[in-house]
């Protein structure tokens, strides 16, 4: 059993794979749009946190690897 390191990476990816189930591909795409948009502005409020930054960098690249592990893709 994998371990998740964040609670914010399990629910983002949880939600995305419900939505997925649910097959509706525009709203999984609402979803993701909605989501890169959330972060970007928490990002640009906290420009000057590098540990705000730095969360969301190892949150980012952790659903990343989920979402490619639950599509099947080969790990780049």
């Amino acid at each position: 059993m994998e371990i998740w390191h964040s609670l914010t990476t399990y629910i983002l990816f949880m939600c995305i794979r419900h939505t997925d189930y649910m097959n509706d591909d525009q709203e999984v795409q609402s979803l993701l749009n909605s989501t890169i948009n959330a972060i970007k502005k928490v990002l640009k409020k906290h420009n000057n946190e590098i540990e705000m930054t730095s969360f969301w960098l190892a949150n980012t690249s952790h659903l990343l690897h989920c979402l490619k592990q639950y599509s099947k893709d080969e790990p780049s």
